[in-house]
């Protein structure tokens, strides 16, 4: 609608321009006219005859009195070449008003659409970021339609994601609960089979109370695992994020792998790191590194070796892990920190779950992990925490 108005002063004002040209232009041929017939009437002592030719001159006369003008050097023009150029000069003013008039409405038009452009832009970045503040324009322009269906959208997304994340808390909170219940039978099942294990004298039985007492371990680390996964996915876990040296969260998440690197003779080397920090919580991350740790014991040989480097520089921290064991089949790398998901050198005990919680924990805390393998052999995993 605004624009179709915008047109119509447009064109009303190039009409008003011609007619205004027009009209000065029958004006002045009108007093030059006037002025050439004052002139010759000055010279004539009967002047009556003339002024009645001009009311009511009739083509014959006309006919006649032509060759006589043309004898004295007229040929049908009354205006001067100076009186020409003030018609031209008059012109281009009227014309370059109308053409600045025009562009100026042009460039308000564009400039008031790229404005509406930027504002609806920014909205959708706040939204982007999960921020919905009400946004409102009071004026009608053809933006007006487009924001409409924004806002309406908007709208939508807001609800959907409130009942998303309600959803997800209440999963949370059920698994949480689900969890609690599952550790009292899990407990009496353990207590039953170390029982079994100690006062059975049959071998047969023995073993199987062991078999027993492997997978109600099993058991428990799965549910624990998945309780951390509906928090995380939930967004309700709350990450105290502080300042430390990478030194002690290595040392953190060291701790509960030694035990298993003893088991299987591994070596485990880190360079000098004494003057490196992070910005992170502790306690996750060393958990998210102690899966990784973990899944380069499981698949590196007895005997061998695990190496940790430390890089730092102004944009980003990172913890290189790595082992000289079989690496990663190219086909598994795209999958390997899904949930769930196993590979064909996983240990049976395996439940899929470390790597895609470690994911979680450190994209949770500006950072980014990935895998792949050594050229000389064996497999790496790059953690980066940026500082912006």
């Amino acid at each position: 609608m605004k624009t179709k108005k915008r047109i119509l002063i447009g064109f009303v004002s190039f009409l008003l321009c011609s007619f205004l040209l027009s009209y000065f232009m029958i004006r002045l041929s009108e007093r030059q006219f006037y002025l050439r017939i004052a002139a010759v009437a000055s010279e004539l002592k009967e002047p009556s005859k003339l002024f009645y030719t001009l009311k009511t001159f009739s083509q014959d006369a006309v006919s006649l009195g032509i060759p006589i003008l043309e004898d004295y050097g007229y040929y049908g023009r009354l205006l001067t070449w100076k009186e020409h150029a003030m018609v031209f000069i008059f012109s281009g003013i009227l014309a370059c008003l109308f053409f600045s008039f025009f562009l100026g409405l042009l460039f308000y038009q564009h400039r008031r659409i790229q404005l509406r452009i930027q504002n609806l832009t920014d909205y959708l970045k706040q939204i982007n970021h999960g921020e919905y503040p009400l946004h409102s324009y009071t004026v009608e322009d053809e933006c007006s339609f487009l924001e409409d269906e924004i806002y309406k959208t908007v709208t939508a997304l807001r609800e959907s994601r409130s009942h998303a994340v309600s959803a997800k808390e209440n999963l949370a909170k059920n698994m949480a609960d689900i969890s609690h219940q599952l550790k009292t039978p899990l407990t009496s099942l353990s207590i039953m089979a170390e029982l079994m294990q100690q006062y059975s004298e049959k071998t047969e039985q023995q073993k199987i109370a062991s078999q027993i007492l492997n997978q109600t371990e099993h058991l428990r680390n799965l549910v624990v695992a998945l309780l951390h996964l509906s928090r995380m996915d939930a967004g309700v876990l709350q990450l105290i994020q502080k300042e430390i040296s990478v030194e002690e969260l290595l040392s953190c998440a060291m701790e509960p792998v030694l035990p298993l690197l003893k088991e299987k003779q591994q070596t485990l080397q880190i360079q000098s790191i004494s003057d490196c920090t992070l910005f992170c919580d502790i306690g996750w991350t060393a958990e998210g590194i102690e899966n990784i740790l973990k899944n380069c014991s499981e698949h590196t040989p007895k005997n061998g070796s695990i190496q940790i480097a430390i890089f730092q520089n102004p944009i980003y921290t990172e913890i290189q892990i790595e082992d000289n064991g079989e690496g990663f089949d190219p086909k598994e790398l795209p999958h390997l920190f899904q949930r769930f998901y196993k590979g064909k050198h996983s240990s049976k005990d395996n439940i899929g779950i470390g790597l895609a919680l470690a994911k979680s924990i450190i994209e949770q805390q500006n950072g980014e992990i990935l895998a792949e393998n050594r050229a000389e052999g064996g497999a790496r995993f790059r953690i980066k925490f940026f500082k912006f």
